[in-house]
């Protein structure tokens, strides 16, 4: 067995999703005890939180890329000769959505989103994911309507983290089945 193939990185992705979970409940049970604390303020607090979420999420996908198809070999010509890793082929080992669309490519688009939310130019191929997934940029004058939000639903109905920490870490094993 690859000594990569134990998920080292699972617990701390587990710690982060907890804690970020934690707090999108706390402010969830603050409908409840604020009067005009509504739905739409909720919304506009999670975001960051989300974002977060899906930064993490990326993070470990794109690790899990590197763990499962990287040596030490190409670590060093990508050091030497500045190569990239082409990582959307393996986005695409996801499950498929809509528009042939993976969960996995969603994850990092909204991840793309969220860090590149104030200049949308940096998020080019997340805009083109996002609009194939029908989560339209330009839709988003309703904070219920933000890409983030909206994936966030097509993840997990009930907007739970670790529902999609189990799609991210389910992926990174299927990774291993794969032929090198």
């Amino acid at each position: 067995m690859h000594y990569l193939r134990h998920d080292f990185r699972r617990k701390p992705l587990e710690i982060i999703v907890k804690a970020l979970q934690n707090s999108i409940s706390e402010l969830n049970s603050q409908i409840h005890e604020i009067s005009w604390y509504d739905g739409g303020w909720f919304v506009e607090e999670a975001e960051p939180i989300l974002g977060m979420a899906y930064v993490a999420f990326q993070n470990y996908i794109n690790s899990s890329i590197y763990d499962r198809f990287i040596n030490e070999e190409d670590i060093q010509l990508k050091i030497e000769k500045s190569t990239k890793i082409n990582k959307t082929i393996y986005y695409k080992k996801g499950n498929i959505l809509t528009n042939d669309r993976t969960d996995i490519e969603l994850i990092c688009a909204i991840a793309n989103y969220f860090k590149h939310r104030d200049d949308l130019d940096g998020a080019k191929h997340a805009r083109i994911v996002l609009t194939d997934l029908n989560l339209d940029f330009d839709d988003i004058l309703e904070p219920e309507n933000l890409p983030i939000i909206r994936g966030t639903e097509i993840l997990s109905e009930k907007w739970d983290l670790l529902e999609i920490t189990k799609i991210v870490t389910d992926w990174r094993e299927s990774l291993w089945n794969e032929e090198l």
